[in-house]
């Protein structure tokens, strides 16, 4: 067996403690998750982009979230399942920093809230309605479209009315 050059068992040691090191690697996987959330959110809108109504898009959150894994039959029974589960909603921002929330469910009953959102960077935080908590929600915009996140759990894709 060869003898070890003492300068590499030493470099080999000291990285082996580094990357030992439990807390330095959460904190490296929690920027990569960070980085792909932000690249998948897209680029954080203005308050002059987001005026106007956003409308929920079914497939095109569904593609957003599963991309090409999914056969068209798998996506069509997610659509029915979200359509059946979450309804139908629509964003209007605006005037100011209003934020009317539309949401009809499968059985054609409406919930308007109304409330003050600011925007924060890829942040878009929402206070208001009957809620006395600010929320917030991972915001940007990608091919025209406006998405909203919450906690790494990806995107809704809502399209401009």
């Amino acid at each position: 067996m060869a003898e070890s050059d003492p300068t590499i068992v030493t470099t080999v040691r000291a990285h082996y403690a580094e990357l030992s090191n439990s807390k330095d690697s959460s904190r490296a996987e929690q920027q990569m998750r960070d980085e792909i959330q932000q690249e998948a959110a897209g680029v954080p809108p203005t308050r002059a982009q987001l005026e106007g109504t956003w409308v929920f898009g079914s497939d095109a959150t569904i593609d957003a979230m599963l991309g090409g894994l999914a056969t068209a039959e798998d996506k069509a029974k997610m659509k029915t399942d979200m359509l059946t589960k979450v309804g139908s909603s629509e964003f209007t921002f605006g005037p100011g920093d209003l934020i009317i929330s539309r949401t009809r469910d499968s059985a054609g009953g409406e919930k308007v809230d109304r409330a003050a959102y600011r925007l924060d960077g890829r942040k878009v935080f929402i206070k208001g309605g009957e809620s006395k908590r600010e929320y917030d929600l991972t915001i940007g915009l990608r091919n025209g479209r406006l998405q909203l996140g919450m906690g790494g759990l990806g995107f809704s894709v809502f399209s401009r009315k």
